[in-house]
């Protein structure tokens, strides 16, 4: 079996359940997850598969078909596609695998049954077709309910080594926090700049408040393009902050 793993952080971790889900309907299936390979340390140590294929964006049509003429040598015979996206419904109808499970909508003649998401407007809205709210981990069960496999715990689950333990424990320390202490991680960075991104000083006044009232440890987060945002927002809030150096996700 063949599962295209989503391109988000956010949406991988909502993902998990769903891995969990088709280990649990499949015990005996061999498993390969293809997955970017930046976000391959978020999915290390997991049980739910076998093994992890890096794919990286295909650039072209070439690209594409390079990476299913790989696909196609391994004989899968069931892939579930997470992602919406063309180019994942393409990857694996190009791979020759027989059996295609993923959402339909843009893309129908590369998946061999699936779900068309349900949209509160119609589809020649001047607007644009949009899709009903959903939270992701149910979103992605409704997909995995056409294979009959029986339900799991749908809370997101990342898996942990011992080597990772030690490190945060150890960067904790350096930074004056106890290891048993209550943390709260707070992201104030977004991908696609100032669209996506709260006041620095909300972040700051709801850091204190998580502090000052419930006695949590705030700590902010960052991505390498975000340091100099985040040092900021965290100064301001008189809080750790993981800009030196900036955290990779298998420690986060």
């Amino acid at each position: 079996m063949f599962v295209r793993a989503p391109n988000w952080v956010g949406d991988l971790v909502m993902a998990t359940p769903a891995l969990a889900r088709l280990r649990a309907g499949f015990p005996g299936a061999h498993i390969t997850v293809g997955v970017r390979p930046y976000l391959q340390p978020l999915l290390s140590g997991s049980p739910f598969f076998d093994e992890l294929v890096p794919l990286p964006k295909a650039r072209g049509l070439r690209a594409l078909w390079r990476q299913a003429r790989t696909l196609r040598a391994r004989g899968f015979d069931l892939a579930v596609v997470l992602p919406n996206s063309l180019a994942t419904g393409l990857l694996v109808r190009l791979a020759g695998i027989p059996r295609r499970l993923g959402y339909t909508q843009g893309r129908p003649f590369t998946m061999t049954e699936g779900l068309r998401a349900e949209r509160n407007r119609p589809w020649f809205s001047r607007r644009g077709p949009r899709r009903v709210p959903r939270p992701m981990p149910r979103y992605y069960a409704d997909l995995l309910d056409l294979l009959g496999l029986p339900p799991v715990d749908d809370r997101p689950r990342l898996h942990v080594s011992p080597a990772e333990e030690a490190f945060i424990d150890e960067w904790l320390r350096a930074r004056g926090v106890a290891p048993d202490a209550p943390l709260v991680l707070l992201n104030a960075g977004a991908s696609f700049g100032a669209s996506k991104l709260w006041s620095g000083d909300r972040f700051a006044a709801v850091a204190r408040a998580l502090r000052d009232r419930h006695g949590l440890v705030p700590i902010f987060l960052a991505g390498p393009a975000e340091v100099d945002l985040v040092r900021g927002i965290a100064q301001q809030a008189d809080a750790v902050h993981a800009t030196d150096p900036v955290l990779s996700l298998a420690h986060l």
